[in-house]
């Protein structure tokens, strides 16, 4: 009995170490060829994960609304900010996109298929770049996901330069012009 209580005693001690070295990774590994090559889960059954400021911002690769692919890491050296929203928020993620400094990449994560995203900036001059997450798998990825709703829930994230989380926000409620102002501390300091 006391060797069981020390080896559970030895996994309990070691699960908080594991979890700090890599905290935004799903639980569960995905489950397909795709998420294994690339990194990026793609699966019926999704995974939450977290993202914390300090992490590192989990990469990505999801289609643009107007063509293309967008991947994260390809904007390294300047400001990002991730926003997960849903389709009816397109007009306020706009409005973040113009309200953000110059040098900030607006990115809207939407749970929408790129034909729709498309439609809808090709009636709008919007600044940010819309991007398809119909699977949900990269909002479960940053730990935006409610589960017994089976949807997005809505935040955003800001990414600096270097690729690391500088501040995330991931609830309901959420108002455009304090995300702005988060960004515009988090970029000029001001």
């Amino acid at each position: 009995m006391p060797r069981i209580a020390f080896v559970l005693a030895l996994l309990l001690a070691a699960a908080p170490a594991a979890a700090q070295t890599d905290r935004y990774r799903p639980a569960q590994p995905p489950t397909d060829k795709r998420a294994a090559a690339g990194g990026i889960p793609s699966s019926p059954r999704l995974s939450l994960g977290s993202v914390e400021k300090g992490d590192r911002a989990p990469d990505f690769d999801l289609p643009l609304a107007g063509g293309g692919k967008v991947r994260l890491s390809n904007l390294r050296g300047q400001w990002a900010v991730v926003c997960f929203c849903p389709r009816r928020a397109l007009g306020s993620l706009d409005s973040l996109a113009r309200a953000v400094p110059e040098q900030t990449v607006v990115l809207g994560v939407v749970a929408e298929k790129v034909s729709q995203l498309a439609a809808w900036a090709a009636r709008r001059d919007t600044k940010a770049l819309l991007l398809d997450d119909m699977t949900g798998d990269i909002a479960a990825l940053y730990g935006a996901y409610d589960m017994s709703r089976n949807q997005p829930l809505p935040g955003y994230v800001i990414v600096d330069p270097k690729g690391v989380v500088v501040r995330i926000e991931i609830r309901e409620g959420l108002v455009p012009s304090d995300a702005a102002r988060a960004v515009q501390y988090a970029v000029t300091g001001l």
